[in-house]
């Protein structure tokens, strides 16, 4: 499954139009130290809505999802108790 910010796949066509997807995810971790920090709390918060697109995309019976965007990440940290919150 392809996902691309672009409106078209190069050198492919679009033959059938499946409609928006917009969708809304939450993650928390309390084990910020163990996935390298902050940075890879956020890597693989963006791996797993990438998965979850791929998925849903795949359930409608597409292969490809264009026009990709991510509208806000919002972080919410506590390092002091090894937490972060990706909205």
């Amino acid at each position: 499954i392809q996902l691309s910010p672009l409106s078209y796949v190069p050198g492919g066509r679009v033959e059938r139009y499946l409609g928006h997807v917009n969708m809304f995810f939450i993650r928390e971790s309390t084990s910020v130290r163990e996935h390298g920090g902050m940075n890879g709390v956020v890597h693989k918060f963006l791996l797993e809505v990438q998965a979850i697109l791929r998925a849903h995309v795949s359930a409608l019976g597409g292969n490809a999802l264009l026009s990709y965007t991510v509208s806000q990440v919002v972080l919410l940290d506590s390092p002091h108790r090894n937490q972060v919150g990706c909205k």
